[in-house]
């Protein structure tokens, strides 16, 4: 698969992370929480992609969460598939409270959780 013209950048709590760590499961009380994640996309229009308009959110509503969190989710697979990635989703972001769609990046920030294996 061709390589996305777009360049990703993922992080938990400062710390930079490969794409393939952030998952989306939007919760209104974030449980259990305690990260903060920050991602970035770059070289890329979202416009394109989505019909929220350019400009800064900070805590979205619903409907605006839902389709950034399709439209980034979707934007994630498509950079794992090129970069031969197994999906090794370690973080879950659980909330948007800022949002920056500008004419050539997009920005999101909010709250995850780390993912929890059961125990066998």
């Amino acid at each position: 698969m061709k390589a996305p013209s777009y360049q990703i950048r993922v992080s938990v709590d400062d710390n930079y992370l490969p794409v393939n760590s952030l998952g989306f499961n939007l919760q209104k009380d974030p449980y259990p929480g305690g990260h903060r994640y920050k991602l970035r996309i770059s070289n890329f229009k979202a416009g394109k992609y989505t019909s929220v308009p350019l400009g800064v959110y900070e805590q979205p509503d619903r409907n605006v969460c839902a389709s950034i969190s399709m439209l980034v989710s979707r934007r994630l697979e498509e950079t794992e598939l090129s970069q031969e990635l197994t999906p090794e989703i370690t973080f879950l972001a659980n909330t948007i409270e800022t949002l920056i769609i500008d004419v050539d990046e997009l920005y999101v920030e909010g709250i995850c959780s780390p993912v929890i294996k059961k125990r066998v």
